[in-house]
């Protein structure tokens, strides 16, 4: 697949999926959406009763995200950026998880905060729609994230973890 247009890889590891999206930067410098994938890890499902995510349970996450890593290779993405939310966040060993997933991946994964969750949500709201005002209410399968905007601009967000 030869692309003449810059591609960005985003993936996103939630609690209950990981989904990967490519971009692609036309030259109008406007995103368009040239690939989608959605696997159901249920990332919050493996979570033991003291906290922590065993590494076994990760093989699952590890081959799916392979695997997103290879269709990003495939579509020649000058950046791949991969976010971890709650499930991980959240986890007691979240170090050793990301420590984990990065050395059977070869990604770099970003544990994102539930502020920086919520602050995602907001962009990816406000750049698909022309609303001046509003809320974003973004319910994950590991926490839920409310953020109040004004003249497009966010004003205070919080993030409320699930109970499993």
């Amino acid at each position: 697949m030869t692309h003449t247009n810059e591609t960005l890889g985003i993936i996103d590891i939630g609690s209950n999926s990981i989904r990967l999206v490519i971009y692609e930067l036309d030259q109008d410098a406007a995103y368009r959406i040239i690939h989608e994938d959605k696997y159901a890890a249920r990332l919050s499902s493996v979570v033991e009763s003291d906290g922590t995510i065993l590494r076994h349970s990760l093989d699952k996450a590890i081959t799916i995200l392979r695997q997103f890593k290879a269709t990003c290779e495939a579509y020649q993405t000058k950046l791949i950026r991969a976010a971890a939310t709650a499930a991980i966040r959240n986890a007691n060993n979240v170090l050793e998880i990301i420590e984990w997933l990065e050395t059977e991946t070869g990604l770099t994964i970003e544990c994102v905060s539930g502020d920086r969750e919520a602050y995602y949500g907001f962009l990816g709201v406000t750049q698909s729609i022309e609303l001046a005002d509003g809320y974003v209410v973004d319910i994950g399968g590991g926490s839920t994230e409310i953020t109040v905007f004004r003249d497009r601009k966010r004003l205070h967000s919080i993030s409320s973890p699930l109970v499993q």
